[in-house]
């Protein structure tokens, strides 16, 4: 997604266009898909990392000052920045056991 949002504003932005492209990251969500149904959520799956209106604030701010990723709420921006310097590898090696962990997968 990131790739083409910055795709589309290279190409907007070459073409003269005066309309603004936002990638919104507000957080990460692990989801189980359900088999069969009856399916709940778990209830740290419906613990938001930020308020709403705080994601929009950010996403306006965003696009006043020409950003073209915003991730709202430091504690999220925390997570994606360290997440950008830790080995592939192990990144998805702790997803995968965080997810068996909390039965997700």
């Amino acid at each position: 997604m990131n790739a083409f949002t910055e795709g589309l504003y290279l190409e907007l932005k070459s073409a003269g266009s005066a309309v603004k492209v936002q990638a919104l990251c507000p957080r990460l969500h692990l989801l189980r898909i359900p088999r069969r149904g009856g399916h709940r959520p778990q209830p740290d799956c419906q613990k938001p990392m930020a308020a709403a209106e705080d994601v929009v604030e950010a996403s306006f701010r965003g696009l006043d000052r020409g950003d073209l990723f915003v991730i709202p709420g430091w504690r999220y921006k925390f997570l994606v920045r360290l997440l950008a310097v830790v080995p592939d590898s192990l990144r998805r090696w702790g997803t995968l056991r965080y997810a068996q962990r909390t039965k997700r997968v």
